[in-house]
């Protein structure tokens, strides 16, 4: 998923958002002053959606709905007006994963992984809007007229001299607004924050976990197709949970990717096409994956992938050639004339 498709998920769940200012005791004809206003006390959705999001962002109606229709893509000032204006998902935003423990969320229309909690910490968006507002203010405050890029570049570059670091052109301004008030309410903001952290680290595990169950449905809902139901694969997880806990009965695999728990003599054409694409884009931690895989099917690695190269998979996967003597290996335990070889690799499965 790139971030183009996290923003389209974030617009789709905004354009679907119903209006709640009846909720929020809010009339519709009262002046919105900021998009971070519309968010807590109405909507951004239902009709007029694309003309207030120009509104809010300064960023065409028109611009906002080809994203969205993915007929261009996402911008980076598309991309940072999603951020400030909900800096809780900055975080997914960017990399696609949340750290809800310290309030960087996914929307509640995005399944995310490998948490799955989605519930807000007001007291962590708070302070990032805080922080956005202390930001915006020390541009403004910094900002001199100049035409020449390399200057709004560096007004925020630390440099090393010698053996320590200097300060950016900013560093004077950042002084002068940390004098202010309301530099000062960042510091009570952030104290809050972490108060509200330990309440809500005791909600996931710690005393307060038990106590934590899913809200009863609403006897009056709002709507009668506003009824609760529940998707039966994931009516085993408290709304607290952190992290996907399986059920019981959900069998354990030693890798998330399905076809590294088949044994090499059961691939069949499409899997094992697949598991090639696979090992041409691997990343990261795949490597460790990946011969794993060959440990635990009984392949040896160095019949593939010379070990003199093997450090450089931390980023890219296996060249052509070593797709191919890796293709080759795996076919050469296909059954013959129907029957299993005596060399065939182990196919039990470990948790």
């Amino acid at each position: 998923m790139t971030i183009e498709d996290r923003i389209i998920l974030l617009l789709k769940g905004l354009l679907n958002d119903e209006a709640r200012c009846e909720e929020n005791g809010t009339h519709a004809a009262e002046p919105i002053r900021s998009i971070w206003t519309a968010i807590d006390k109405c909507s951004l959705g239902g009709h007029g959606f694309w003309e207030r999001l120009h509104g809010f962002t300064g960023i065409s109606a028109q611009r906002w709905r080809k994203a969205f229709m993915r007929r261009q893509r996402a911008t980076p000032d598309m991309i940072q007006a999603m951020a400030h204006a909900f800096p809780q998902y900055a975080f997914w935003i960017a990399t696609g994963i949340t750290d809800s423990t310290n309030g960087h969320i996914a929307p509640v229309n995005v399944e995310s992984f490998p948490e799955r909690l989605h519930a807000e910490d007001t007291a962590s968006t708070r302070y990032f809007r805080k922080a956005l507002t202390l930001m915006r203010r020390l541009c403004l405050e910094g900002h001199k007229a100049t035409d020449d890029p390399t200057e709004q570049t560096g007004a925020l570059e630390r440099a090393r001299v010698s053996d320590h670091w200097q300060e950016s052109a900013w560093c004077d301004a950042a002084y002068r607004i940390s004098r202010s008030e309301e530099y000062a309410g960042i510091e009570l903001l952030w104290r809050e924050r972490e108060t509200a952290r330990r309440r809500r680290l005791a909600s996931m595990v710690g005393r307060s976990r038990a106590a934590a169950r899913p809200r009863a449905a609403s006897p009056t809902p709002r709507r009668a197709e506003a009824a609760v139901r529940v998707d039966p694969r994931s009516s085993h997880q408290e709304y607290w949970d952190l992290f996907y806990r399986p059920p019981a009965h959900c069998e354990p695999t030693r890798f998330a990717l399905d076809i590294l728990n088949t044994a090499p003599s059961d691939l069949s054409a499409k899997k094992l096409a697949t598991l090639k694409q696979w090992l041409q884009n691997m990343q990261d931690d795949d490597w460790l994956t990946f011969t794993q895989y060959l440990e635990f099917h009984g392949l040896d690695c160095h019949s593939i992938t010379p070990a003199a190269r093997q450090e450089r998979y931390a980023t890219t996967g296996l060249t052509d050639s070593e797709i191919r003597r890796f293709d080759r290996t795996v076919r050469s335990y296909r059954p013959v004339s129907g029957q299993q070889e005596n060399r065939a690799p182990r196919t039990r499965r470990h948790a």
